[in-house]
């Protein structure tokens, strides 16, 4: 698991300045659908409530859950810059 920081700033992820206690879900069963249940409990664990709302499924922690989100070496954390590889421009 990481950041999805496409159309994002690495910023939203900084548990020092945002709040996270809920994840949605979508339980529409389509040909994009997954459902991520194995890693949510992996990173955040069990979830204090959870609610059915139509096709979604939310899931509210009583506990900050960016602070849970490991970090890879691409990632950079909130106020550094994103490492480049080598020979990598831009």
């Amino acid at each position: 698991m990481d950041p999805y920081l496409w159309l994002a700033k690495p910023s939203w992820y900084d548990p020092a300045a945002q709040q996270a206690t809920f994840i949605v879900l979508d339980s529409t069963r389509s040909y994009l659908y997954w459902e991520p249940h194995a890693v949510i409990a992996k990173y955040f664990g069990r979830p204090a409530r959870e609610y059915n709302v139509g096709p979604f499924t939310v899931m509210v922690w009583d506990k900050n859950l960016l602070s849970s989100i490991p970090r890879s070496p691409q990632t950079p954390a909130a106020g550094e810059k994103a490492r480049k590889k080598p020979g990598q421009t831009g």
